[in-house]
Order: structure tokens, then C-alpha cells, then sequence
């Protein structure tokens, strides 16, 4: 499947895909889901999957991060088989973070909302 962005409230495209946070930008790039499994699923599964994990971990940074800025890029590939999902993450690091802070904070979020999802879907 193709790779999907992200649609930016009017304040975080204001800041741009290139913006720096107060510590600098970093891409993070990670997996949810199982990459070793042989299952298959339908691609309305991984959907589900997918919708039910990107949307409100989003949402739930947003809140945490005061906006949507300190994320001026997401990009998420899928795949059928496992199900997994890649999601590649620009991240600007906000004042008071680190990037390991910020990397570990979305991490629990996407890998929590998917595992969540998943154990009700599959």
C-alpha cells in the first residue's frame, strides 16, 4: 500500500514540513503490529487497524504537545500481511523534550491504540 500524510490544522501549516522545534527535528520511523507473522488480513481490517490508532494517538499527542506543530510530517505505509504499519514520524522537538522523551511518549502511544485495536479486531 501506498504511503498516507497527514492533513495539518492551519497552526501547523503555518509552521511547515521543514520547521525546527526548539531542539531540532528528527525523523522517527516505527513499526506496529506483527512484521513476522505469515497471516494476511483484508485491507478493511488493516483500515480499521489503522484508523482506530493513527487518528487518536494523533489527537492524544496534540493535547499532550499543546498542538499539532510538533509533528509537521506523518507518513504511513501498511502492510496486509501480519498486519503491521510503518509510520514515519517528523518530529519537532518541542521546549522541555528531548528527542528519547518525545521518541518514547509517541511510541507508547501508536504501539498502545494498535495493540488495543488489534486484540478486539483479530
Amino acid at each position: 500500500m501506498g504511503w498516507f500524510g497527514r492533513q495539518k490544522s492551519a497552526r501547523g501549516k503555518e509552521a511547515g514540513a521543514g520547521a525546527a522545534g526548539p531542539g531540532g527535528v528528527f525523523l522517527l520511523v516505527l513499526a506496529v503490529g506483527d512484521e513476522q507473522s505469515e497471516r494476511t488480513v483484508s485491507a478493511e481490517v488493516v483500515a480499521q487497524l489503522v484508523g482506530a490508532t493513527k487518528g487518536p494517538a494523533l489527537a492524544a499527542l496534540d493535547r499532550y504537545f499543546g498542538g499539532d506543530a510538533w509533528c509537521p510530517e506523518i507518513k504511513t505505509h501498511t502492510s496486509r500481511q501480519g498486519p503491521c504499519a510503518y509510520f514515519a514520524v517528523t518530529v519537532a522537538v518541542q521546549r522541555g523534550e528531548t528527542q528519547a522523551s518525545m521518541s518514547q511518549r509517541i511510541r507508547a502511544e501508536f504501539t498502545s491504540r494498535w495493540d488495543q485495536e488489534a486484540g478486539r479486531l483479530l
